[in-house]
């Protein structure tokens, strides 16, 4: 029903808001949650290099203290040389270094928390580290160099399998680059974690979206409730008042038809009035006709026998009933049709047709030309009504399908409301074609005519 697809309608657009903005609310706290964990990381990473800085830039300022001290006193205490090579001698070995084997710095491995490696590279030297065995792969000797250059960088490396995040920075006393420092953390375990929360922070998110959906639901029916009572009443009302005014209209329609076969009696312009009598009794009977149709069809009570329809057949023959009618206005009518089958209602596509030629012949000027055509296009079955008139401003093609927009003004030369039919067949006609699952098109430009197109399934499409 209508409203049963206006109230899902409703809770997907709902859901659709909702989930747009609880994924850009997720992304965004996912997105500080990862640099948050990055930043914390880098910056525990920067706190061991920069104590491992601090030693070497001490070391090198009392290496660099002691030589001048020792070049001072060359030569006057041979003595205190061979003791100060002594003590140089005992510092090298404390800082001893092994890249490929031996043992690790001893006040690297110090300044180091356990979990932590450092390596430190001097122009010149080894490279030192606070580890030993070190792992293929370590350092980084692409990060180290760089550093050396006075570049800082951060890499992520997978070494042994085991994903390993480095710092390298350069180390620097008195705008000199003395070494360079790189500190790395294995990170597996706290990405682990990192995922997990993510993980849960996404799991509360799509339980809240279900939570949401029901809700949403829940709320777009009670919204809709009162809607569709008021619709329901409305419907209610046509149909009533459409039924009850039937039978007035009958008599109108009876006594308007008595008048009129004993209009010889009467005066011009009596006989004018009966006339017009008769046109506005016919033309409130199919008011209230397609006032049931539309009634019915809102309602969904309206019943379609779908089955093989051959369109070429009900065009010739809604091209002989409008015959006469053409021919009193002096509008040539044709009809050229190739043998198609449509999944449709035989009745139902009759009146649709009937409504579009009508709507064509009413508004082509005398000597012009209607042309219906039946032929297949894709998985369809096509009919075009093409007509010679004046055809439709652009602003109007919108809205000739809506209920009692009069095809008249849109049509009209001056662009005024003309007498002939209710406002609702080529409405009724739309809803008709939909409901067969078809669709229903009109392409027009002003003085150049109509062209209405209906596609229906074929038979064989359709199943």
């Amino acid at each position: 029903m209508r409203f049963a697809r206006i109230r899902w309608r409703l809770a997907a657009w709902n859901m659709l808001v909702l989930a747009l903005v609880l994924g850009v609310t997720l992304g965004v706290a996912a997105l500080g949650e990862i640099r948050a964990y990055d930043r914390a990381l880098d910056g525990e990473l920067a706190l061991v290099a920069t104590r491992i800085a601090t030693r070497v830039q001490r070391q090198h300022r009392e290496r660099t203290e002691r030589r001048h001290h020792d070049a001072h006193e060359d030569g006057e205490h041979e003595q205190d040389d061979r003791d100060g090579a002594d003590s140089d001698d005992r510092e090298r070995d404390d800082e001893r270094v092994v890249d490929e084997g031996g043992g690790p710095s001893a006040w690297l491995a110090r300044e180091v928390p356990p979990d932590v490696i450092a390596f430190v590279a001097r122009p010149g030297a080894r490279v030192e580290s606070s580890r030993f065995p070190v792992a293929r792969g370590l350092p980084d000797r692409v990060g180290l160099a760089a550093a050396l250059r006075g570049e800082t960088r951060t890499t992520e490396l997978a070494v042994g399998g085991e994903p390993l995040r480095l710092t390298s920075t350069p180390i620097l006393v008195e705008d000199h680059i003395v070494g360079a420092a790189q500190v790395g953390k294995p990170i597996r375990e706290d990405r682990e974690a990192l995922a997990r929360s993510l993980f849960i922070l996404l799991a509360t998110g799509a339980a809240g979206l279900v939570a949401s959906l029901a809700g949403s639901v829940f709320l777009a029916a009670r919204a809709m409730r009162p809607i569709a009572e008021a619709f329901d009443r409305q419907q209610q009302f046509l149909a009533d008042a459409s039924h009850e005014l039937r039978t007035p209209t009958a008599v109108v329609r009876a006594r308007a038809e008595l008048l009129a076969r004993e209009a010889d009696t009467l005066p011009a312009a009596a006989r004018e009035e009966v006339g017009q009598l008769q046109r506005d009794a016919d033309e409130l009977a199919e008011l209230l006709d397609d006032l049931l149709d539309l009634t019915r069809l809102d309602a969904g009570q309206t019943v379609l026998a779908l089955e093989p329809v051959a369109v070429a057949d009900v065009v010739e023959d809604l091209g002989a009933q409008l015959a006469p009618l053409a021919e009193s206005r002096d509008v040539q009518l044709t009809a050229q049709t190739t043998p198609v089958w449509a999944k449709a209602d035989t009745t139902r596509v009759r009146q649709v047709l009937r409504a579009l030629a009508d709507n064509a012949l009413k508004h082509t000027p005398a000597g012009g030309h209607v042309r219906i055509e039946v032929d297949r296009s894709g998985p369809w079955s096509r009919v075009r009504i093409t007509d010679d008139g004046e055809g439709i401003a652009e602003e109007h093609l919108p809205r000739v399908f809506d209920r009692f927009y009069r095809a008249d003004q849109a049509r009209s030369r001056e662009g005024r409301a003309t007498r002939g039919g209710t406002g609702l067949g080529l409405a009724i006609a739309s809803q008709l074609v939909r409901a067969m699952h078809g669709e229903v098109s009109l392409e027009s430009s002003p003085g150049r005519g109509t062209v209405a197109t209906v596609l229906l399934p074929l038979a064989s499409q359709a199943g």
